[in-house]
C-alpha cells in the first residue's frame, strides 16, 4: 500500500487526479452465543450495558442460528474500549440465564476448496478439496488415515516455505490460519 501511495505521489498527473489515503480501521466484533430467539436486540443490549456499565449501545452486525434450538448467535461491532470491557467480562446474565461473550474474527473459509477469503457459494474451483487430507474429494467421503493441510501445501509451493502439513485445515493453530488472523487484527481498531 505504501509503495502504491509513493508511486502516485511521484507522478504529478496521478497525484492531481487521485487522492490516496489509508482505509479507516473498523471496530472489533464480539459474539454473544446462544441468545434466546424471543429476546429483542434492545433487551439484550440493555442487559449487556447494565451488567458491564457501558453507557452506549452498539451496532448489531449480523446474527445466525445458535447451536441449541430457538437460539441465535448475535455479532456486535463495538468500540475498542468497550470491547476490552466485554472481553474481560466473558459471561452476561440475560433473563436469569448466563450467556457467553467472546471476541470474533470474521474469516471466510470456503467449504469447497478450503481457501480463505470466500465462501463455497462464491468459489470458482470446479473440484472440491478435502479439509482433512487435501485430496480432491468431498470431505464426508474421505477415508484417508493421513492428515494434510491444503492451505499450507499451497503456501509452500507458492512461496517456498516449509510449513508442516500434518494438520487439518480446521486446526486453528496452523501458520496460514494465524497469518489470516494477524491480517484481520491489522484491519481492526483495538487501541
Amino acid at each position: 500500500m505504501e509503495r502504491l501511495r509513493a508511486e502516485i505521489d511521484k507522478d504529478d498527473v496521478l497525484s492531481s487526479n487521485i487522492d490516496s489515503k489509508q482505509p479507516r480501521k473498523r471496530n472489533p466484533s464480539i459474539i454473544l452465543n446462544d441468545a434466546p430467539n424471543n429476546s429483542s436486540m434492545e433487551a439484550i443490549q440493555l442487559a449487556i450495558m447494565a451488567h458491564t456499565g457501558i453507557d452506549q449501545s452498539f451496532k448489531l452486525r449480523f446474527q445466525f442460528s445458535g447451536s441449541k434450538p430457538y437460539t441465535t448467535h448475535c455479532v456486535f461491532e463495538i468500540p475498542a474500549q468497550d470491547f476490552r470491557i466485554l472481553k474481560r467480562c466473558r459471561k452476561i446474565p440475560i433473563h436469569w440465564h448466563i450467556y457467553t461473550l467472546r471476541g470474533l474474527f470474521h474469516l471466510k473459509i470456503c467449504g469447497n476448496c478450503q481457501s480463505f477469503g470466500h465462501t463455497a457459494r462464491e468459489c470458482l474451483s470446479s473440484e472440491p478439496t478435502c479439509a482433512r487430507c487435501a485430496d480432491h474429494l468431498l470431505p464426508e467421503s474421505c477415508d484417508s488415515c493421513y492428515i494434510s493441510c491444503v492451505n499450507c501445501l499451497q503456501h509452500n509451493i507458492k512461496y517456498g516455505t516449509q510449513y508442516s502439513l500434518s494438520h487439518s485445515v480446521r486446526n486453528k493453530s496452523f501458520p496460514c490460519f494465524l497469518k489470516q488472523i494477524k491480517g484481520y487484527k491489522k484491519s481492526r481498531d483495538y487501541s
